[in-house]
C-alpha cells in the first residue's frame, strides 16, 4: 500500500476517532450512529445518521504534501454525491494554492460549510450534538 493510501486510511481512524469521543458507534440500534461505506458509487466513506433530520454522507480526503496533485479528482468525485454531504480533507497539501482554489469549487458544489478540516468536523459534529440535546 502506498504511502498516500495509508495516510488516508488514518485520516477514516481519525474521523472513527472523532465519532468515538461522543460515544457515536457503528450500531444502528442508536439514535446517532454513523455507516461505513465500503463502496460507495460516490465514493464517499460514511453515512451519520441522527445528528441532523436526515443522514449525511461524508466524503474524506488526505493530501501529503505540496507535491500532491489528486486535489482537481475530489471535485469531480464531490459533484457525483446526489445527497447532502461533509467533506473533511486532512494532510498539509490542503495548503497549497491550487488546492485550496479545489476546496473553493467544492465548497461552490456542495457548500462552503460542508467543508471542513480535522478540527471543523469535530466543532461542527459538537454544535449539531448539543442543538439535538437542547432541542430534546
Amino acid at each position: 500500500m502506498d504511502k498516500q493510501s495509508i495516510n488516508h486510511k488514518k485520516t477514516l481512524l481519525k474521523v472513527v476517532g472523532i465519532f468515538n469521543i461522543y460515544n457515536i458507534t457503528n450500531e444502528p440500534d442508536n439514535e446517532i450512529y454513523y455507516t461505513k461505506l465500503s463502496r460507495d458509487a460516490d465514493t464517499c466513506h460514511f453515512i451519520l445518521h441522527g445528528v441532523t433530520t436526515y443522514p449525511i454522507k461524508i466524503k474524506t480526503a488526505y493530501a501529503e504534501n505540496l507535491s500532491s496533485n489528486q486535489a482537481d479528482g475530489y471535485i469531480t468525485k464531490i459533484k457525483r454525491v446526489k445527497d447532502d454531504v461533509l467533506f473533511i480533507h486532512d494532510g498539509h497539501g490542503w495548503k497549497k494554492q491550487s488546492y485550496l482554489w479545489a476546496l473553493y469549487d467544492i465548497g461552490n458544489a456542495i457548500g462552503k460549510e460542508n467543508v471542513l478540516n480535522l478540527s471543523q468536523f469535530e466543532a461542527w459534529l459538537t454544535t449539531k450534538l448539543n442543538e439535538k440535546k437542547t432541542a430534546n
